[in-house]
C-alpha cells in the first residue's frame, strides 16, 4: 500500500523514474520509453505505452462498468462499448448482456424512425443505463463517458 501510495504521488509531481526525468539528469542516454521508442513520461508510463498493455481510456471504463454491474444499478445497464466482453472472456467471466449501441426496444415508440436509427448507428455510449418508473409513467437513461487526459494539460489531449 505504501509502494502504490509512492507511486502515485511521483505521477502526479512528474517525478516517476521514467527515462524521461532520468534524462534530465544525465542518468539516461536518450529520453524515448526502452519498450516502444515513444517519448516517455509519467503519462506514457502509466497509460499510453501499448508495450506495457495500457489500453486508455477503456481500461478505467471497464472498471467503472464492472461496477455498475456490480451494484444495485446492475439491471439497468443495457449498453456498454468499453470492451467490457472482450476482457470479461479473457479472465474467463460470463459475458454481460449489453448491446453495443442504443437497443431501438428502450427507445420512445414515438420517436421517428430516423431518429432511431442515427441513434442506434452513430451513439455508441461508454455504457447505458436504461429504466423505466411505471407509477410515473417515465423513462430515465443514464449516459456514461469516460474521457481521460492528464489534468496538469488537457489542452493536448
Amino acid at each position: 500500500k505504501g509502494r502504490q501510495r509512492k507511486l502515485a504521488l511521483q505521477y502526479r509531481y512528474g517525478l516517476l523514474p521514467t527515462n524521461k526525468l532520468l534524462h534530465r539528469y544525465k542518468k539516461a542516454p536518450m529520453n524515448d520509453c526502452p519498450l516502444c521508442g515513444l517519448d516517455d513520461g509519467g503519462h506514457h508510463a502509466v497509460s499510453g505505452c501499448r508495450q506495457l498493455g495500457n489500453t486508455p481510456p477503456y481500461t478505467a471504463a471497464s472498471a467503472i462498468v464492472e461496477a455498475i454491474n456490480a451494484g444495485t444499478k446492475g439491471g439497468q445497464l443495457i449498453a456498454a462499448d468499453v470492451g467490457i466482453n472482450k476482457r470479461r472472456r479473457h479472465k474467463g467471466l460470463p459475458q454481460l448482456n449489453v448491446h453495443r449501441g442504443v437497443p431501438a426496444e428502450v427507445l420512445p415508440p414515438a420517436m421517428p424512425a430516423r431518429v432511431k436509427d442515427h441513434l442506434k448507428t452513430h451513439s455508441v455510449p461508454g455504457a447505458l443505463l436504461y429504466n423505466y418508473d411505471r407509477k410515473w409513467r417515465q423513462r430515465q437513461y443514464t449516459v456514461v463517458e469516460v474521457k481521460y487526459c492528464r489534468d496538469t494539460r488537457p489542452a493536448d489531449q
